[in-house]
């Protein structure tokens, strides 16, 4: 049996948690559409209404963003994804992520060496080429 007449011990003085993967400046985002009052804040308007724009009027972005409206997410908490695998194989070829990094020549304009960056990014990651060949490995 347990003696309930002994004093409890205190609760810790700190509570130590996980060290956040995220950054700290990056936690209050939570989804890709909260990024945009920020971006059309900071970025010039030519360059926010390219990067956010679609051509002329819209259509094609608005009918990609309805047709992805039809699909949800089922969160599933305390799974072992330790086994997971995001490979994927397309036109016969193996990559390691089903995403890939579409040509935008002025990736340099929305980050610093932005296009350096994605162009390494894109080699690292066996990620799939862009079709026009815009990103030019570096190295």
């Amino acid at each position: 049996m347990h003696d309930r007449t002994a004093a409890p011990s205190p609760p810790p003085a700190t509570v130590n948690r996980a060290a956040s993967a995220v950054p700290r400046h990056l936690r209050r985002y939570l989804t890709l559409d909260d990024f945009e009052p920020q971006a059309r804040r900071l970025l010039p308007k030519f360059l926010y209404g390219y990067i956010s724009g679609g051509a002329e009027t819209d259509a094609a972005r608005s009918d990609n963003r309805r047709a992805f409206d039809e699909y949800g997410f089922v969160p599933r908490v305390l799974r072992d994804v330790s086994g997971r695998d995001q490979t994927t194989t397309l036109f016969g070829k193996s990559y390691a992520s089903p995403f890939g990094i579409p040509p935008m020549g002025s990736s340099a304009l929305c980050a610093y060496r932005g296009d350096i960056v994605l162009a390494r990014a894109r080699g690292r990651g066996q990620r799939p080429d862009d079709p026009l060949g815009v990103l030019a490995d570096p190295a």
